[in-house]
């Protein structure tokens, strides 16, 4: 890749980055411009409104916003907050970026993360239910995310009261893994009980949103963060969901994209396991104990997430410093030279990366 290609995308992501953080722009906006990255520049706003279909108002703001020095400036200083925050972003161009979501409905251009990336690549499943468990719903949520991330998979929720906070600390009790996939920007920690939750998630987990760290939290946003949950996850696992659960939405973009849903009994007489009981009905699997999950789940593992995996600590740190030598990637990561110089040869085999004249690399 040349230095013209390398800025090219630097300009495209700046962008992108620009447009998602004005307020009132949503995904199909976004999309427009990804698709047309060059209207901005050579149109006008009645035309621009015209040609891609979007209302005049939000060309208007667009527009003005980012022709204004103090919002660029504004971005900017963002961008530099998040690095102190320790907050990484990916973004759909970035071959770190997770390979599943790739598929999904409305994948997110960016994906802001604090944590462990690694976790992105390795087997994955999601456990969702009530905020209100019952005692027994308790015992299962955590018995199951203890047991399932001892196994070595990773126990992927959504931060929310109940099943799912139950779920990740489940999970992390043992030093197991697991993802959080919240509903708003980092800074704001919703619910605000989670504080310590959120913060173990962020050193010992992975915790993952497709909206920009000031960005808080809104109604809208928690049904669209569950395609985010099931997109990530090889299949999903309901615990005590109620008639009209939000778990029941997970389950259902679960069988959209094609993944198993599991799903545990609960009592007759127990409101919170209604939604349960008519998704086994419906066909869903019923499960009494977490080993079953291994007779019906597909394949946990695809070669791609394994490729991820293994070469991610060579990715990041051409993701973070940009052009290196081997040597220089072999002090960085910790790995022996020649183990370096094979990964490299893949990594470029895969068209994930670009050796350049003197014998350097970068992302491609």
């Amino acid at each position: 890749m040349n230095n013209g290609n390398a800025n090219k995308d630097e300009i495209r992501l700046s962008s992108l980055i620009h447009l998602s953080m004005i307020m009132g722009v949503g995904y199909a906006t976004v999309k427009q411009f990804v698709d047309q990255p060059e209207a901005l520049d050579i149109y006008g706003e009645g035309i621009l409104a015209d040609s891609l279909g979007i209302s005049r108002h939000i060309t208007s703001i667009i527009k003005s916003k980012l022709n204004d020095a103090s919002y660029t400036e504004w971005v900017k200083k963002e961008r530099e907050n998040w690095v102190k925050e320790g907050v990484g972003l990916l973004s759909w161009w970035d071959p770190l970026y997770p390979e599943q979501l790739r598929h999904i409905h409305q994948a997110p251009y960016l994906l802001f993360y604090k944590g462990n990336l690694e976790y992105l690549y390795q087997p994955k499943i999601a456990i969702v239910g009530t905020r209100n468990p019952t005692p027994y719903g308790q015992r299962v949520a955590q018995r199951f995310a203890e047991q399932l991330s001892q196994y070595g998979v990773t126990v992927v929720s959504g931060m929310a009261r109940g099943i799912d906070g139950l779920a990740h600390q489940g999970a992390l009790r043992y030093g197991g893994k697991s993802i959080g996939v919240i509903a708003g920007g980092f800074r704001t920690i919703y619910p605000p009980e989670y504080s310590q939750l959120y913060k173990q998630m962020g050193k010992e987990g992975l915790l993952l949103s497709e909206y920009p760290p000031h960005i808080k939290p809104h109604p809208s946003y928690f049904p669209l963060r569950n395609r985010l949950i099931s997109g990530l996850s090889d299949g999903v696992i309901v615990v005590e969901a109620a008639k009209k659960s939000g778990s029941l939405i997970t389950a259902d973009l679960a069988l959209e994209q094609g993944k198993e849903v599991f799903c545990v009994p609960g009592s007759i007489f127990s409101p919170q396991s209604e939604g349960t009981h008519n998704l086994i009905k419906q066909g869903a699997t019923l499960i009494t104990d977490w080993k079953e999950i291994f007779d019906h789940a597909p394949q946990l593992q695809t070669q791609e997430r394994v490729m991820q995996l293994e070469h991610a600590p060579i990715l990041q740190a051409l993701r973070n410093h940009g052009r290196l030598y081997p040597d220089q990637l072999a002090e960085l990561t910790g790995i022996p030279l020649v183990q370096i110089m094979v990964a490299l040869l893949q990594l470029e085999l895969e068209q994930w990366i670009d050796r350049l004249p003197g014998g350097s690399y970068e992302i491609r």
